[in-house]
């Protein structure tokens, strides 16, 4: 029964993967499993299942910055190109407190 489960959870995050990269090719992503199930080193029941979606377009066109003005589990992307990475739809947010775009 775990492998039904696990595989059809896999198959959804796949299709959301895709989806999302269909709707916004800026959000182009790819899946990885990263959680113990994944490992075969779960102990209980497999109730849960990690992933990353490694943004691969956005990662081509930034840079991972760090901050100490950051929560913790964040990072700043600083673009290298700005050329298509925002469209007339997008906001560019400025932290007023600090003074920082964000």
């Amino acid at each position: 029964m775990f492998g039904a489960i696990q595989s059809q959870v896999k198959e959804a995050v796949q299709w959301l993967a895709k989806e999302i990269s269909d709707n916004d090719a800026r959000f182009a992503c790819e899946v990885v499993p990263v959680d113990s199930a994944h490992e075969g080193i779960k102990i209980g029941c497999c109730d849960e299942f990690d992933y990353d979606f490694v943004l691969t377009d956005l990662s081509r066109r930034c840079e991972v910055c760090y901050s100490p003005k950051s929560l913790p589990g964040f990072v700043l992307l600083k673009a290298s190109t700005y050329s298509g990475l925002l469209n007339t739809t997008d906001l560019i947010v400025i932290n007023f407190l600090s003074g920082d775009w964000l």
